[in-house]
């Protein structure tokens, strides 16, 4: 395995422990996210799932969290009741999304160039 990658994955104390883990390992061993690790060395700490009842208000829901330039990042599997897990390819976008924030801070248009780049690597991965 490569060096870069999530080098411990935690998901909540909740029902299911075992699928959101299994999501969180196929989201790590997933051919386009490695490549993008691998490509722009990237090692993330640590990868854990977000809670739903945190940083949700009635007009938004946050899908995902960057702290500290990449040192820990959350992502939110679940659906809001708790009872599911959201779409893969969602949730694939929203982590490259958060993997983007290890190089812009803010979302202007470098951010989103990068963001672009990063989906297409990730894509082209995918296809191989």
């Amino acid at each position: 395995g490569s060096i870069y990658t999530f080098n411990e994955l935690v998901v909540l104390d909740y029902p299911h422990k075992d699928r959101a883990l299994r999501y969180l390992e196929r989201l790590r061993d997933d051919t386009g996210i490695k490549k993008i690790m691998d490509s722009h060395r990237w090692t993330v700490p640590l990868l854990s799932e977000m809670d739903p009842a945190e940083h949700t208000r009635h007009d938004s829901k946050t899908l995902g969290l960057n702290h500290n330039q990449g040192a820990h990042i959350e992502l939110r599997l679940r659906t809001d009741r708790y009872d599911g897990f959201r779409d893969y390819k969602t949730v694939k976008s929203t982590l490259i999304h958060q993997l983007t924030h290890n190089v812009h801070g803010e979302h202007d248009s470098s951010f989103w160039e990068l963001f672009r780049q990063l989906t297409k690597e990730a894509d082209a991965a995918d296809l191989l």
